[in-house]
């Protein structure tokens, strides 16, 4: 036998609420995963970077993700090869801040070189790129000279490596300024004032802090500042 159904069309209001309801677990469902995902990919693993080609697009992707500070230390020669990397990273206002081993003008960066450029020059042959980039992520990399390739070359996203290398790093580049206007006979006032105009490569809100700080948090630790 056949069974007649009666069918009847619920309100438009109502079948709009039923679609929000969905649409709302299945964003929230989303929004977990996601999170989880975030804390997953956390990746504090240290990689070796085995061609100078690597090293240096490596290097322009950090400059060209920064988002407050990145820090070089770095012979001529890488330094030249960063060039458009460094001002395009300035020109959208990042601050970044060189220790370079002889003068060389790059626009929007301070580049300091300190007194003692030449003698670190003779004791280290090689090639070195050195850089830090908002204190989340860091390059360090001993090139032979020439075309000879790689030496030693590593890089990581680990915040806590990072953010050390980046307070070190930072300190070593004021130093070295600080040095360089002393042997240039610079007043007290004048040490105090180039320390002051370097402040900013110390970069304490960087995001590479921040992740620290929020990994603490998710830890349960309550940080209270210093």
């Amino acid at each position: 036998a056949l069974e007649s159904r009666l069918l009847k069309m619920a309100p438009p209001t109502a079948l709009l609420r039923q679609f929000d309801r969905r649409y709302q677990a299945l964003r929230d469902r989303a929004d977990a995963e996601l999170a989880a995902v975030d804390r997953v990919d956390d990746d504090d693993r240290v990689y070796r970077i085995r061609s100078v080609d690597q090293v240096l697009e490596t290097a322009r992707r950090m400059l060209e993700e920064a988002q407050v500070v990145v820090l070089v230390d770095a012979v001529p020669d890488p330094l030249e090869a960063l060039r458009d990397a460094i001002e395009d990273a300035t020109g959208r206002g990042v601050t970044v801040g060189v220790k370079g081993y002889e003068p060389m003008s790059l626009t929007g960066a301070t580049v300091v070189v300190g007194s003692n450029a030449a003698s670190v020059r003779d004791r280290w042959p090689g090639q070195w790129l050195n850089l830090v980039a908002d204190g989340g992520r860091y390059l360090v990399a001993l090139l032979r000279n020439g075309q000879g390739g790689v030496i030693q070359a590593v890089w990581t996203e680990c915040p806590y490596l990072a953010w050390v290398y980046q307070s070190a790093f930072s300190s070593e580049v004021i130093l070295a300024a600080m040095d360089a206007k002393l042997a240039g006979g610079a007043s007290l006032d004048e040490l105090r004032r180039t320390r002051q105009d370097l402040a900013a490569l110390k970069a304490i809100t960087a995001p590479g802090y921040r992740s620290i700080l929020r990994r603490i948090n998710d830890n349960g630790h309550e940080y209270r500042g210093g």
